[in-house]
């Protein structure tokens, strides 16, 4: 399988690991190249059984990804262009892609340094692990100081990632 043909994104192929670095500048934002490319790239590596992990980085030590292109809040048509027709109607395309990325058959990691905001922090979410580099990674939602949820489907994951609800309830010795 190839994968050089990528405008936002690089990908390095060794020894059963695909190594995707995120490289749209200035700031990773998740605008319609990004999307077209990791979109392109789901759909090329859920069949290749010759990738067993996937590794999500940053060319950008400052910035793992921003936030969705803020264009498409107040002209959404950009948005729903990239809409996969064979997915989720009810989904919006930036959740159909992270959900697309949730479910591949691989291992997923996300290496996460720089900032993550909004729909960059829900693009980590997605990983089957985080490994954040400390003192150098920030996450943050800022979707709520606008009055407004986050949009991309990541923070529907979070309940997933810490302990359940009856391990919550328990008395900590």
């Amino acid at each position: 399988m190839t994968y050089e043909s990528f405008e936002a994104i690089r990908v390095a192929l060794d020894a059963g690991v695909a190594t995707v670095t995120l490289d749209n500048p200035p700031v990773n934002v998740e605008d319609a190249k990004l999307v077209r490319d990791l979109t392109q790239f789901a759909q090329t590596v859920a069949t290749d059984s010759s990738v067993q992990v996937i590794v999500y980085q940053s060319a950008n030590p400052d910035f793992f990804a921003a936030h969705a292109d803020n264009g498409w809040m107040f002209d959404p048509s950009g948005l729903m262009a990239l809409a996969d027709p064979d997915g989720d109607p009810g989904l919006n395309p930036l959740q159909q892609l992270h959900e697309r990325l949730r479910t591949l058959p691989q291992v997923t990691i996300a290496k996460l340094r720089g900032r993550l905001r909004a729909g960059g922090a829900e693009l980590a979410m997605t990983a089957d692990m985080r490994f954040a580099a400390a003192g150098e990674t920030w996450l943050s939602q800022p979707e709520s100081l606008m009055g407004i949820f986050p949009g991309g489907g990541g923070t529907q994951y979070l309940n997933r990632l810490g302990p359940s609800p009856r391990s919550r309830n328990r008395p900590q010795r």
